[in-house]
């Protein structure tokens, strides 16, 4: 997405940006990480690993994060960027457990885990003053993008400490802003 959002970082909330161009749809969230799983600093015990992995997995599955009225718009891609609560090394530890390995490769990599425990445990203290944010992204393709007429977000259900998003959008004729809540989800496009 072209545009970039620069709000505060508050808790319980979040920020969303709507592009629908021609027959495209691109959509931003952007949120801490403590409104989706409770903590905004590197994930290090499993109970912290699973709150990721759910909330990575509720957000890659775009019809469920969001249900689009009109437009016959299908996802084109998702993307969910946890990379504030999570290591380098978790993520390769993910594709690690994706590949078989020789008895010395793996030997290799339980040194590296080793090392990498040393340094992640004498940063601890250094990352937990950050503000940890993720940031969602969907593309879709739509068959009729001058028919959608709305846009309903679902992640009040999800995400209880979500409270409040802050949703902006643009088409090629127009734009408009609203905050959406538990109580209004719906983002209504004027056209």
């Amino acid at each position: 997405m072209n545009a970039e959002i620069h709000q505060a970082h508050v808790h319980g909330e979040a920020e969303l940006m709507l592009v629908l161009e021609h027959n495209k749809l691109a959509i931003e969230i952007t949120t801490p990480a403590a409104n989706l799983v409770g903590f905004e600093y590197q994930a290090s015990t499993k109970q912290e690993k699973q709150a990721v992995a759910k909330a990575q997995a509720y957000l890659r599955q775009a019809n469920k994060v969001f249900t689009l009225t009109g437009g016959d718009c299908h996802l084109h891609h998702s993307h969910a960027d946890f990379s504030s609560v999570l290591t380098s090394h978790d993520q390769h530890h993910d594709d690690h457990d994706k590949h078989a390995h020789d008895k010395q490769t793996h030997e290799k990599h339980s040194d590296h885990h080793k090392e990498h425990e040393k340094h992640a445990h004498s940063d601890h203290k250094a990352h937990s003053d950050q503000h940890g944010e993720v940031t969602a992204s969907y593309e879709f393709e739509c068959n009729n993008a001058s028919e959608l007429t709305a846009i309903t977000v679902n992640l009040f259900s999800q995400f209880s400490a979500l409270y409040k998003i802050n949703a902006s959008w643009i088409s090629t004729t127009q734009q408009g802003a609203n905050v959406l809540t538990k109580n209004q989800a719906q983002l209504r496009l004027n056209r």
